[in-house]
C-alpha cells in the first residue's frame, strides 16, 4: 500500500560529476578500477548518497623498481 504512494522505489541510476576530469588529469599514472558510491539511511529512512570515490591503482617507479598504491 505505501509503495503505491511513493511511486517507483528502485534505485537504478545516480549521476556523478567530476569523475571524467579527475580521470583525464591522472590517466597517465593510474589504472581505473571503477567508481564506488556510498549510501546511508537518514533519520527519516530516506536513502541519501554519502560519498563517491574514484578507485584506481597508481603505479610509480623509484630507481627502476615499480610500486603500486
Amino acid at each position: 500500500m505505501y509503495f503505491r504512494i511513493l511511486g517507483q522505489t528502485d534505485l537504478v541510476r545516480v549521476r556523478v560529476t567530476g569523475v571524467r576530469t579527475v580521470y583525464d588529469k591522472y590517466k597517465d599514472i593510474i589504472e581505473s578500477k571503477g567508481v564506488k558510491a556510498h549510501f546511508q539511511l537518514d533519520e527519516n529512512c530516506l536513502l541519501i548518497i554519502d560519498r563517491v570515490r574514484v578507485v584506481c591503482k597508481v603505479e610509480f617507479r623509484i630507481k627502476n623498481r615499480v610500486f603500486f598504491l
